[in-house]
């Protein structure tokens, strides 16, 4: 019987190799048609990878060349005089930035409930889960309840440890399912902050917090300047002292908010990682109406049409940005929304995928808070009524804020007595529908793209 066994052995491993060679045979001759190089170390997904990059950067760079030959002609051909949009008015593109010595973060103090004393920061960590502390909120509206509760998700973040506390007022009107207020309560009990309301503070066995966030009061000083969009293409600075909102400690406060809102459409949208820092395709243009509201943009679907035929993107045509045939017509894609609405993660998803937002001011860019970085916005006013509110959300995003107004007209300087104004007077200003022209937005967005794409390759 052993005799028998030992060939049979052989045999079988004998076997094995034939098969073995024959496999690796018909592999390489499959390799070899299907033309793939057998280099080491790389692999075929390695290869798809390569190749689609090398596809998006041409894109990218045929879409440049698109938006600086727009610009060129702009800077030697005026706008006429009327747009072809009966009533529409020509609006600029300014560029927002904060005045020198100014940031988008704040001061705060941590103050004793009962003694007053200050809490110096180099004895935060020693706040445990036997200490107790409470953030406050003004709740008003929608962008004035963010403008409080925002920044209390920055400093209770500096206390992992201890028991956290959001005060809501009393206002249960926030915790209706479904709502963005809701919303975003949700997100704080996510990350072990406790709402607090009357219910919980007539329970018997509660006792008032330890120590509770003190807000230094809101910074003044910003700066507008214009971007080679007037006065004969010079740039033009000036300074206005208002106080600006804030929001946010850093980025990473506000990234950490949107991860709690997101979930996973945070990682799917977001290009924080490094391997994700080049321009993902197609570049999502957000543009919002806000129909039925004050400050309606009332031109939005032929801006949206305009901004398709100057970079030759048009439905059921595969023509390319430089008009060749190349099937490649998903380079920009661009969305009308009416006017945001749904929970608070449905809206947040809307701004973390846009890539560029054009929008009147309102209240719906308090979503402004899940924008990406790079993103660029673009920000309409009516005449006489301008707010430095919501560009420091895009800057504490590392983003790239743009104010819109009526050529040949200074929105410091018409808006400066606004606030001294009565409420009916205030109401009229701010209530006007938008009239930006598709023509002037045409004009300034190549600018807008082409500071959303350096904006990509250079960030880290």
């Amino acid at each position: 019987m052993e005799t028998n066994q030992r060939p049979l052995a052989r045999l079988s491993f004998t076997t094995k190799k034939n098969v073995a060679t024959i496999a690796i045979i018909v592999l390489f001759i499959c390799l070899q048609q299907t033309k793939i190089p057998l280099t080491v170390g790389i692999t075929y997904s390695q290869l798809n990878n390569d190749n689609s990059s090398n596809l998006n950067n041409d894109k990218i760079h045929r879409l440049k060349s698109k938006a600086n030959a727009i610009l060129r002609e702009s800077e030697t051909k005026a706008l006429p005089p009327q747009s072809k949009e009966p009533n529409a008015i020509h609006y600029k593109a300014s560029r927002f930035q904060l005045a020198p010595g100014h940031s988008t973060s704040f001061n705060f103090s941590i103050v004793h409930t009962t003694s007053g004393a200050t809490l110096h920061p180099s004895q935060y960590h020693n706040l445990t889960n036997a200490t107790t502390i409470v953030c406050s909120t003004a709740l008003k509206v929608l962008p004035h309840f963010a403008q409080t509760a925002l920044p209390c998700w920055s400093v209770l973040r500096l206390f992992p440890n201890a028991y956290r506390f959001l005060d809501i007022n009393n206002r249960r009107d926030l915790v209706v399912p479904y709502s963005w207020y809701h919303g975003l309560l949700l997100a704080f009990e996510r990350v072990g902050v406790h709402i607090l309301d009357n219910d919980l503070k007539s329970n018997e066995t509660f006792k008032p917090p330890e120590w509770r966030v003190v807000m230094d009061p809101i910074p003044s000083g910003w700066q507008e300047k214009n971007m080679n969009m007037d006065d004969n293409n010079k740039d033009a600075v000036s300074t206005f002292e208002q106080g600006n909102p804030f929001y946010f400690l850093d980025q990473m406060d506000m990234s950490t908010l949107q991860q709690a809102v997101l979930g996973d459409e945070y990682f799917q949208y977001s290009y924080r990682d490094g391997e994700k820092r080049r321009p993902s395709l197609p570049l999502r243009i957000l543009l919002i109406e806000r129909r039925g509201y004050s400050r309606h943009w009332l031109f939005a679907n032929q801006t949206a049409d305009a901004l398709k035929s100057a970079f030759g993107l048009h439905e059921n045509n595969n023509n390319d940005i430089d008009g060749s045939n190349n099937n490649n017509n998903n380079i920009i894609e661009i969305k009308i929304l009416p006017n945001p609405e749904g929970s608070l993660q449905d809206q947040a998803i809307e701004f973390h995928k846009a890539d560029i937002i054009l929008s009147p001011h309102g209240a719906q860019l308090t979503n402004l808070a899940f924008i990406k970085p790079c993103t660029v916005v673009f920000e309409f006013f009516p005449i006489q009524y301008y707010l430095a509110f919501f560009q420091p959300y895009v800057l504490s995003g590392h983003g790239i804020s743009y104010d819109g107004y009526p050529f040949m007209r200074e929105p410091l300087y018409d808006s400066k007595d606004t606030g001294n104004v009565g409420a009916g007077v205030r109401g009229a200003l701010r209530g006007g529908p938008i009239l930006a022209s598709p023509e002037s937005v045409v004009r300034a967005f190549p600018r807008l793209l082409l500071d959303h794409l350096s904006c990509i390759e250079s960030f880290r």
